[in-house]
C-alpha cells in the first residue's frame, strides 16, 4: 500500500535534482557541461555497486570480447550516458545546417511525409539521442515523442528544453495509452519517433538473443506502425566523442506475419550495429540481461 507514494516521493526527489543540475551547469558550454557532470558521475560509479555490476555484466553478456575490460568499458558506457544528458541540459541553440550534413538517409522520410504517408521512426539509446530531435528540425519535419513514467519535473524541464527544437511535441503519455495517443497522432500526419530497445519481463515481449545474452524486448513501437499501415524507418545514431551521426534506413514491414515476428526481424537488423557501439548504447545498464548456455 505504501509503493505509490515511495514512487511519487522518489520522482519528486530525483526532478529536484534534476532542477538543482540544471540551474548549476545549464548556463555552460556544452563541453564543460560534460566535463562538470562527469565528477558527480565517478561518485556515483563508485557508489552504486549494483549498477555498476550490472553494466560490467550486461556489456560483457552482448559483447564477450570485453571479458578482461568490464570495468574500463562500463565507465566509458557511463560517459556517454552523461554526454547525453550534459547535451539534454544546455538552452544552446543548434547549427540545423551543420546537422544536416550529419544525416544519411534523412531524405527518404522527408518524400514519405510528403506524399502523404504515415511514419514511424524507432531508434536505439546509443549516443547522444538528444540530437535525433534536433535532426528532426533539421529536416523540418513534424513529429511526436511519448513520454512515460516520467517524473513531473523532470518532464517539464526535458519538454521545455527539447521545445527549443521546434515543430517537436514531447509529451506525457499514461501507461497503457501510448498506442491510442501514437496512432491519433500519425493520423494528424505527425512523425511518431519510438524507442526500440525499451525491455520488459520475460513473457510479456520478444526474446532476443544478442551475443551470449537474451534479453526480451517489447513490442510496441512495431504494433504501432504495422496497426498504422505506417512507413518504417531505423534510425542508427553513432557518437564519435565530439558529434552524433545519424543513418536512417527504410524497413518493410511484413503485414502477413504476426507483431511478434516483425519485432524481431527489425532487432536482427540492429545486432550487428548495437554490437559494435555497445559502449555506447547506454541503456545496458537499465536492461535484464540473462545468459545463455
Amino acid at each position: 500500500m505504501f509503493r505509490k507514494p515511495k514512487l511519487w516521493l522518489a520522482g519528486v526527489v530525483a526532478g529536484f535534482l534534476f532542477w538543482l543540475v540544471y540551474v548549476g551547469v545549464g548556463w555552460l558550454p556544452h563541453r564543460l557541461r560534460y566535463w562538470a557532470l562527469l565528477p558527480i558521475a565517478k561518485v556515483l560509479f563508485r557508489i552504486l555497486k549494483n549498477r555498476r555490476e550490472r553494466i560490467e555484466r550486461n556489456l560483457f553478456l552482448i559483447k564477450p570480447s570485453l571479458v578482461n575490460n568490464r570495468k574500463e568499458a562500463a565507465w566509458i558506457n557511463v560517459k556517454t550516458l552523461v554526454y547525453s544528458w550534459s547535451s539534454l541540459l544546455g538552452t544552446e541553440r543548434v547549427n540545423l545546417p551543420k546537422i544536416r550534413k550529419r544525416i544519411i538517409g534523412g531524405e527518404s522520410i522527408v518524400v514519405a511525409v510528403r506524399a502523404g504517408k504515415k511514419v514511424v521512426v524507432v531508434f536505439p539509446h546509443v549516443g547522444d539521442i538528444n540530437s535525433l530531435t534536433a535532426a528532426l528540425k533539421a529536416l523540418d519535419l513534424e513529429a511526436f515523442i511519448p513520454a512515460e513514467n516520467l517524473p513531473p519535473v523532470i518532464f517539464k524541464l526535458m519538454s521545455g528544453l527539447r521545445s527549443r527544437h521546434g515543430n517537436i511535441e514531447f509529451a506525457p503519455v499514461q501507461k497503457g495509452e501510448t498506442k491510442q495517443v501514437c496512432l491519433q497522432k500519425l493520423s494528424e500526419g505527425k512523425i511518431v519517433v519510438l524507442a526500440m530497445d525499451i525491455t520488459t519481463k520475460k513473457g510479456k515481449g520478444v526474446d532476443f538473443v544478442i551475443g551470449r545474452g537474451e534479453a526480451t524486448f517489447r513490442v510496441g513501437a512495431i504494433e504501432i506502425a504495422q496497426q498504422a499501415g505506417a512507413e518504417l524507418f531505423l534510425a542508427f545514431p553513432k557518437w564519435d566523442g565530439k558529434q552524433t551521426y545519424l543513418t536512417v534506413e527504410p524497413f518493410a514491414l511484413a503485414y502477413g506475419r504476426s507483431v511478434e515476428n516483425n519485432t524481431l526481424s527489425v532487432l536482427c537488423e540492429y545486432r550487428n550495429y548495437l554490437q559494435a557501439n555497445v559502449l555506447q548504447w547506454w541503456r545496458v545498464g537499465f536492461m535484464e540481461v540473462r545468459e545463455i548456455s
